[in-house]
């Protein structure tokens, strides 16, 4: 997520292991250390392993409250897994499409790092987030999963830092893409990454900054705190966003039977979600 997530929300998600804890680093400039872990996700057919933030202690807990830190970045959430599992299984065709994929709020990677892969080369996946200890962590996985830019298992993934709305980050952005700086994205994604109303217009802002006219946004949003379906439904309309689908948890799994590994927590959480797919207007005298 791009500003990270109230730290009493999803630490305990429930996500089984599929292999035992493997190991543990330490981030030293904190008084009150946190640790990190790897763990292991079954996405699209492959195991991806992923550094995230090990389950914290109380006076962890109560100092980055105290400081108003947070750590949504450095987890891995349901929807993003929904939203690979979907676009890896029902939009292939259209990823492979599009050649290049803009994801926001990414924290720790894994649906882009998880499309990347799937799609072995066809796909360049650039994965951004507002958290520059996330953006670390998504470099550190990134590289554990040898996808970038040799990648020895096929698949592109770009790590870049990228805050919503900001106007300065945007354009730092669009800088680090040279002569690409300009071109939108035809696809752009978030998984997961609404939990405060204040988040919706800037989130919006910078799709429309990237998406290519007559580009798709996919949104996985699972309601966390009052952002509600009808939240963001309504945000959706007061921007002018044309909404092409709104799909339903349900429906995709039914098509499309998610890995046995994803835990009844996980599925509980999945079950909130709904994927809404935007469509941005095509450029003046497209059809």
């Amino acid at each position: 997520a791009p500003l990270g997530l109230g730290l009493g929300l999803g630490l305990g998600l429930g996500f089984r292991r599929i292999s035992p804890h493997a190991a543990t680093i330490m981030d030293s400039s904190d008084e009150d250390e946190i640790e990190y872990e790897e763990e292991a996700f079954e996405v699209l057919g492959r195991t991806l392993r992923v550094m995230t933030v090990a389950p914290l202690p109380l006076s962890v807990l109560a100092t980055l409250t105290k400081e108003d830190s947070e750590i949504s970045g450095q987890r891995v959430w349901a929807g993003s897994l929904l939203l690979a599992h979907f676009l890896g299984r029902e939009r292939r065709g259209e990823l492979a499409g599009a050649a290049r994929l803009l994801e926001l709020g990414c924290g720790s990677g894994i649906a882009g790092m998880a499309l990347a892969a799937s799609l072995e080369g066809a796909l360049e996946v650039f994965m951004t987030d507002g958290d520059p200890k996330a953006i670390e962590l998504l470099a550190d996985n990134v590289a554990l999963n040898d996808l970038g830019d040799e990648a020895a298992a096929g698949g592109s993934a770009q790590v870049a830092e990228l805050f919503w709305g900001d106007d300065a980050s945007m354009a730092a952005f669009e800088a680090s893409r040279g002569g690409d700086g300009d071109a939108g994205f035809p696809l752009v994604v978030a998984g997961d990454v609404l939990y405060k109303r204040g988040l919706i217009e800037p989130l919006l802002t910078t799709v429309r900054r990237f998406l290519a006219p007559g580009g798709t946004f996919y949104l996985c949003h699972i309601p966390r705190f009052d952002v509600y379906h009808d939240v963001v439904a309504a945000a959706l309309a007061d921007k002018g966003w044309a909404v092409r689908e709104v799909l339903e948890p349900e429906d995709v799994i039914a098509r499309h039977a998610v890995p046995e590994s994803w835990d009844e927590d996980t599925m509980s959480d999945l079950r909130r979600a709904k994927i809404y797919v935007l469509q941005a207007e095509p450029a003046t005298g497209e059809a």
